[in-house]
């Protein structure tokens, strides 16, 4: 079940103003929050944070990143590799999750800033 989406986009934006992919993620993170109608304090109950790869920004466990900085530093990190079906495993995995009340609040969320890398 999809509760919120959000989306940015940073083509025409000057590379030295663009935000990194972190923060980028954060972003659409509280804009799905946002148009799902949650309270921000929600994103703190995330049960499991997924990311796949970053490209354009080199971070360690972007997930253990993403969930500390929504105040979820208790969730579940996932980091993909780039490319791959890991994604739709993860969304398949979360729905499973979700529906056996195994979990509350799953975030799924990726990033991309090649072209404001260059």
């Amino acid at each position: 079940m999809l509760v919120g989406a959000d989306q940015l986009c940073q083509r025409d934006v000057d590379p030295r103003e663009a935000l990194d992919p972190l923060a980028m993620l954060e972003r659409v993170a509280r804009g799905a929050a946002e148009d799902a109608r949650l309270d921000p304090g929600k994103l703190e109950s995330l049960d499991r944070v997924v990311v796949p790869g970053i490209l354009g920004g080199h971070y360690g466990n972007g997930a253990r990143l993403l969930a500390e900085r929504l105040g979820a530093a208790a969730a579940e990190p996932v980091y993909l590799d780039v490319g791959g079906n890991g994604p739709q495993k993860e969304i398949n995995r979360a729905a499973r999750d979700v529906a056996a009340g195994r979990a509350r609040w799953v975030l799924l969320a990726g990033a991309e800033a090649l072209d404001t890398r260059q």
